[in-house]
């Protein structure tokens, strides 16, 4: 992302200026004695205090957080130090409704800490409040008090990633005796001049008018007597629901004494969102246009992003290499098998895959083939070698449909966006016109075979039901991680459940009688307390109290909920509901016939050498639309071939400008040269690599 945009506009040597300054800027702070600062979040190790933080080496902290560990090295025995482990925490953790440490959503080396470790690092060091960022709160607002009140989360970043309806909040702090923490700064208790301040939430007696009239997006917490009766205020709301998800006794938060802040949220829309909002608004009619231009956004803008987050790991890059310059090493392996046996030494090929493709960073060539070729002998046959590595391009199918469900999910859409994506008449009926219409808007990179084929598979040949769509889309879905064994055997009764009290079967529509009857507030996204009172209401601490399902008492819904709520937005919606629960006749995604792709040295080519085409892209798309012509695209691969003095031969011109996604509308080059637009495999001799789309980046 950063990292991308910054080489693109500017050079490697700013990207370099950028990482020194984040390398400067400190991991932990301590306002005024009372407020503990961080990122990310507290410790999985319970004896980490200030002092031992004030303890880290400085070398320990000015530097990237550590990568996890990769399999091997983890069966070899191997950990992080505990000061990589507290790095990586106060950067990474994020709160849990219950206990102690747990395993995060986020990857297998990240964890999440519980009101008892908030408390107890807070008390340890005499401080009343942790100030903690790093994910969107999961009320919508700009800031969430959990743990009793003594854990605020603070996230500027209003409609986040363009994709999220959260609004955003900034905290001013002061002295409580109104002195300003930094003599000489004025303004900083002005509104922002680009926000638009959000109305505060109507309290629980329902006056909505008061409540705007009161503060116009602003919460106080501190010293003065009139902030403290909003933060007392905050910490029993904090407190109500925090009781309902945990058994431990709940202490109320310590008022700061020196401290008072000033909460401002705000909800702002980019200028090019906007522009982008306004243009395609022209190309539809009324509420339903926009409604579905809307939804078509957030799911796109998804896509795009996961398509971001996949990079290209060191062993696909290794073989693609390979791939891209097989011709080169055979000869190369040629000249030193004198005899002509076939054969060269492990130890010399090594050194003939440096000199033909240059080293690679870290291990060498060496440790990656330990990892991809486990079967290399000490004598190698070339031939066979170099015969298996394969990298193939603009590999479709059923990949195409599993990033589409997913990206519906987080994209966390509202009743009426899915209808608006799929049923553009308004009539819960899906027409092979209106799924042809919404394969198009949804996915344009795929040729529209490709689209053809999708919408075959997801839609049918006849006009079907909307909840009937949605329920094979589900089916293409990665079901959330479970993080406890009696998680899958406790949603399969739960979906049960639903069935009997909601039904008749099927699921799908047992489902939507039962989400709508417990969604009070008619925004179509059940909160976790909606969840939990939901499945309470239909016997769900019956469901369980055996061997295999424990008595899914309050505390173990709210688990439930926060493994469903994948994306920690603190709702869920129909659609990710829909996923998660198992239905009787369990998963089965239809069958897609893979869609061609190109193959050979070409996509190996571009998959090597794809950072220096994406520069090339940008300079000839001054307008940043994101595509560019198939004729120019064309033109640009076979310059690259020409440079590497492999110029391309006329039946794969041929082949290139058949296959080029796109059409009029030119190439969408970003998608195009995704990682996860490349499949990349070699099976085959040594080589035990089976075929890997894309390797997600992240912890």
């Amino acid at each position: 992302g950063f990292a991308e945009e910054c080489l693109a506009k500017y050079s490697r040597s700013l990207l370099a200026a950028f990482q020194r300054v984040f390398k400067l800027l400190p991991l932990f702070a301590v306002v005024e004695q009372e407020v503990f600062v961080v990122h990310g979040g507290l410790f999985r190790n319970r004896d980490v205090d200030l002092e031992r933080l004030r303890a880290l080496p400085e070398a320990s902290w000015r530097r990237n957080y550590p990568n996890p560990l990769t399999n091997e090295q983890l069966a070899k025995g191997e950990k992080w130090s505990e000061d990589e482990e507290i790095i990586f925490d106060a950067q990474w953790a994020d709160p849990h409704y219950g206990s102690g440490s747990r395993q995060s959503s986020r990857g297998r080396v990240a964890v999440t800490f519980g009101e008892d470790v908030t408390q107890r690092f807070l008390d340890g060091a005499n401080l009343a409040l942790c100030l903690r960022s790093h994910r969107v709160p999961q009320s919508g607002r700009g800031f969430e008090l959990e743990h009793g009140g003594r854990l605020l989360t603070l996230f500027s970043a209003s409609r986040y990633g363009g994709v999220l309806q959260n609004r955003g909040a900034v905290a001013v702090a002061r002295r409580a005796d109104g002195d300003r923490l930094l003599p000489g700064v004025d303004g900083l208790d002005a509104a922002p001049v680009v926000a638009v301040a959000a109305r505060r939430e109507a309290r629980a007696a329902g006056d909505a008018e008061k409540a705007a009239a009161e503060g116009e997006g602003q919460e106080e917490m501190g010293g003065s007597s009139s902030s403290e009766d909003v933060c007392q205020q905050a910490a029993k709301k904090c407190s109500s629901s925090s009781a309902a998800r945990s058994s431990m006794p709940l202490n109320p938060p310590p008022p700061m004494k020196h401290l008072r802040l000033t909460i401002i949220e705000h909800l702002v829309d980019s200028p090019k969102a906007l522009a982008e909002l306004a243009a395609k608004g022209g190309s539809s009619s009324g509420k339903s246009g926009v409604a579905r231009d809307e939804a078509t956004c957030q799911v796109r803008k998804i896509l795009d992003q996961h398509a971001r987050e996949h990079k290209v790991s060191i062993i696909q890059q290794a073989v693609a290499l390979v791939c891209a310059e097989r011709e080169r090493i055979w000869r190369r392996c040629r000249v030193g098998d004198a005899p002509g046996s076939g054969l060269v030494p492990r130890a010399r090929l090594h050194e003939f895959l440096g000199e033909v493709c240059g080293e690679i960073a870290p291990g060498g060539w060496e440790e990656v083939l330990q990892q991809s070729a486990p079967h290399l002998g000490d004598d190698v046959a070339y031939g066979d070698f170099l015969a298996a590595p394969r990298v193939r391009w603009f590999h479709h199918g059923s990949t195409s449909l599993e990033q589409l469900a997913q990206a519906t999910a987080e994209a966390e859409l509202r009743l009426a966006g899915l209808a608006s994506l799929f049923d553009s008449a308004k009539n819960g009926v899906v027409t092979p016109a209106s799924a042809s219409e919404a394969m198009s808007r949804l996915m344009p990179s795929l040729q529209e075979s490709q689209r053809k084929e999708v919408a075959r598979a997801l839609f049918g040949e006849e006009p079907t039901s909307l909840t009937s769509v949605l329920h094979k889309l589900a089916h293409f879905a990665a079901p959330p991680e479970l993080s406890e064994a009696w998680m899958a055997p406790a949603l399969k009764r739960l979906a049960l459940l639903i069935e009997k009290h909601h039904g008749p079967p099927p699921l799908h529509k047992a489902l939507i009688r039962f989400f709508l009857a417990n969604d009070p507030d008619r925004n179509e996204l059940l909160s976790a307390e909606e969840f939990v009172r939901g499945f309470q209401s239909i016997g769900a601490p019956t469901a369980g109290g055996d061997a295999e399902v424990p008595l899914l008492h309050s505390g173990r819904l709210y688990k439930l909920f926060s493994a469903i709520d994948s994306n920690s937005t603190g709702t869920v919606s129909f659609l990710e509901l829909l996923i998660a629960l198992p239905d009787r006749e369990g998963r089965h995604a239809p069958a897609l016939s893979e869609a061609p792709a190109l193959e050979g040295e070409v996509p190996a080519m571009l998959l090597v050498h794809k950072s220096a085409v994406l520069r090339l892209c940008r300079a000839l798309d001054p307008k940043d639309k994101g595509v560019i012509s198939a004729a120019h695209f064309l033109e640009l691969i076979e310059c690259l071939a020409k440079v590497l003095d492999r110029p391309l031969s006329g039946a794969a011109r041929q082949r290139l400008r058949e296959e080029l996604p796109g059409g009029k509308e030119g190439v969408p080059y970003a998608k195009a040269l995704g990682a996860a637009s490349f499949e990349v495999s070699a099976h085959g001799g040594p080589w035990r690599l089976q075929r890997q789309v894309s390797a997600h980046g992240g912890p």
